[in-house]
C-alpha cells in the first residue's frame, strides 16, 4: 500500500469520525488511555460512554493488560460486560484466562459470581483452577465444585500437590493439609508428588533399606552422574558414594517444611517419612550451609536408621567440619545404641541371655524359622537374623574402606603413617585446618564395637 493510499484512508476516518460525532471528535486525544485512566481511577461514567457512546474495546494492542481492565469494567457493571461483547465485539477467548484468575481469586468469589461469567462465555481452565485451589479456602471449593464434579476437579488438585512439592516452588504445608483433607490423595498420587523416580516407591520393605536410584551424587558437590560410574570425589580412593536425593523438594529453599508434613501426615514407619528422613541426612553433607536439616525430629518420632545410614554418617563427618562433625559423632552414638538393642543382653532387644541366633550360613540358605535350635535355645526370627546380617554387611564395608584412604600430613608435620588417634599422619581428608581429625578414634571404635556385639549374636 502505497503513501498516498495510506493518507486518503486516514482523511476518510476523519471525514467519518466528523460525519458521525461532529464536535465531539477530538483529533488530538487518546481513547484508550484515558479508558485506563477511568477505569483505574473508578471513572464509570468515563468508562461507561467510550463503551456504549464509542464503541471502544480494550484491545491488548492498543492498552496494556486488557484482562485487568475487562475484570475491573464487569466489577462497576456486568451490563457494560455484555455490550463489550455482544455490540463491540469483545473476544471473550482473548482475556479468559486473565479473567478468570481475578474471578476466582476475588475475595467477594461465590457459586453465584461463578455463575455470571460462565454465562457470559467464559471458562475455567487448569491455571485458574490451580489458582483458586492454591487460596486453601473452602467457599471458593464450594463454587468449584457448584460447577465442576470430582472427576474433573480431583486431576487438577492432584497437579497442585505434585507442584507444592517441586524443586522450583516454595512448599506450604497450608496447601498441603488443605488438599489432604478435601481429596483424597492416594499414595501413588502422593509418590508422584514426593519422588525423583515414584517407581522406587513400589515397595514399602526397599524404602526401609534403600531407593532404586539411578544416580549418585557427590555429598560434596551435588554432582549428578549415571549409576553405573559412581562419584570420583577429589580423593579418588574415598569409599563414599550417596545416592542422589529421592525427594524432589530437596532442593527447596526450605525443604524442612514438606519433610515435616509428611512425617506428621504418615508417621515414623511409612515410606515416605523414611525417604524423606534418608534426604534429611543426605541434606547434611551439602557444604552450602543453607539448611539445617530435621533429622532430630525425626528421631524423636521414632523413625529408625537402617544400615544403609551407615554411609550417610560417615560422609556427614568427612564432607563437613565445625557443627556437622559434631553431628556426626552425636548421630553415631544414637546408631549405637539403636543396634546395641539387637546384641545387649540388659536391653529390650532381640537377643536376651540364655538365646541363640541362626547362623550366619543359616541365613544365607533363607535364615531358620521360629522355633528350636538344635541345643534347645530359643531361635530368633528370619527378620532380625536378616537385619543383623545387613548392619554387619554396612559397618564392615566402612571399616575395611577408611585404611585404604591416601595418608596426609597434619599441621607441622612432614608426613608418614599415622593412625586416627593423632601422630604422623591419616586420610588425605583427615587434615582440615583447626578442625578435629577424622576419623577420630570415636568413630572407628565405635562401629567396630557394634560390629563385633553383632557377630557375636550370630555367634
Amino acid at each position: 500500500m502505497g503513501k498516498a493510499q495510506k493518507t486518503r484512508e486516514f482523511f476518510l476516518i476523519i471525514h467519518l469520525f466528523v460525519f458521525y460525532y461532529n464536535s465531539q471528535v477530538d483529533l488530538m486525544g487518546n481513547d484508550s488511555e484515558e479508558f485506563v485512566n477511568s477505569v483505574i481511577k473508578g471513572d464509570s461514567d468515563t468508562v461507561r460512554s467510550l463503551i456504549v457512546d464509542y464503541g471502544f474495546v480494550p484491545l491488548r494492542a492498543i492498552v496494556p493488560r486488557p484482562e485487568e481492565l475487562v475484570y475491573r469494567v464487569s466489577k462497576v457493571d456486568m451490563a457494560l460486560m455484555d455490550h463489550l461483547i455482544i455490540r463491540n465485539g469483545l473476544d471473550v477467548a482473548a482475556v479468559n484466562e486473565g479473567v478468570m484468575r481475578r474471578v476466582v481469586t476475588d475475595s467477594d468469589f461465590a457459586a453465584d459470581m461463578l455463575a455470571s461469567y460462565l454465562a457470559r462465555g467464559f471458562t475455567l481452565t487448569p491455571q485458574s483452577i490451580k489458582v483458586a485451589l492454591r487460596k486453601c479456602d473452602q467457599a471458593t471449593l464450594l463454587a468449584l465444585r457448584s460447577y465442576m464434579p470430582d472427576e474433573q476437579l480431583r486431576p487438577v488438585a492432584e497437579e497442585v500437590l505434585v507442584d507444592n512439592f517441586g524443586p522450583d516452588f516454595v512448599f506450604s504445608s497450608g496447601l498441603f493439609s488443605f488438599l489432604q483433607y478435601n481429596f483424597e490423595i492416594s499414595d501413588a498420587v502422593m509418590a508422584r508428588a514426593l519422588f525423583v523416580n515414584p517407581g522406587a516407591a513400589a515397595s514399602s520393605s526397599a524404602h526401609r533399606q534403600s531407593f532404586s536410584h539411578d544416580t549418585v551424587v557427590s555429598p560434596a558437590k551435588d554432582t549428578f552422574t549415571p549409576a553405573a560410574n559412581h562419584w570420583t570425589p577429589e580423593h579418588e580412593d574415598s569409599p563414599i558414594s550417596l545416592p542422589r536425593p529421592s525427594t524432589r523438594c530437596f532442593h527447596q529453599p526450605k525443604p524442612t517444611f514438606p519433610w515435616r508434613s509428611i512425617l506428621v501426615t504418615y508417621g515414623p514407619d511409612h515410606p515416605f517419612t523414611h525417604a524423606c528422613f534418608t534426604d534429611t541426612l543426605l541434606r547434611i553433607t551439602q557444604t552450602d550451609g543453607a539448611v539445617r536439616p530435621i533429622t532430630y525430629e525425626f528421631l524423636a518420632a521414632g523413625v529408625q536408621f537402617t544400615p544403609v545410614h551407615v554411609k550417610y554418617l560417615t560422609a556427614i563427618a568427612m564432607r563437613s567440619s565445625g557443627y556437622s562433625v559434631l553431628l556426626a559423632h552425636d548421630l553415631l552414638e544414637r546408631l549405637r545404641e539403636q543396634v546395641s538393642e539387637l546384641y545387649d543382653e540388659e536391653g529390650d532387644g532381640a537377643w536376651d541371655a540364655g538365646y541363640d541366633c541362626c547362623s550366619a550360613s543359616q541365613v544365607k540358605d533363607g535364615g531358620a524359622d521360629e522355633g528350636i535350635h538344635k541345643d534347645g535355645n530359643a531361635v530368633m526370627g528370619d527378620r532380625n537374623c536378616g537385619e543383623i546380617q545387613e548392619w554387619i554387611a554396612a559397618f564392615e564395608e566402612t571399616l575395611a574402606s577408611l585404611p585404604r584412604l591416601k595418608p596426609a600430613p597434619r599441621d607441622g608435620d612432614g608426613g608418614g603413617d599415622g593412625g586416627a588417634d593423632g601422630g604422623g599422619g591419616g586420610p588425605a581428608w583427615a587434615s582440615r585446618g583447626k578442625d578435629p581429625a577424622f576419623p577420630a578414634a570415636w568413630f572407628g571404635r565405635d562401629m567396630a564395637g557394634m560390629l563385633a556385639g553383632l557377630k557375636k549374636v550370630l555367634g
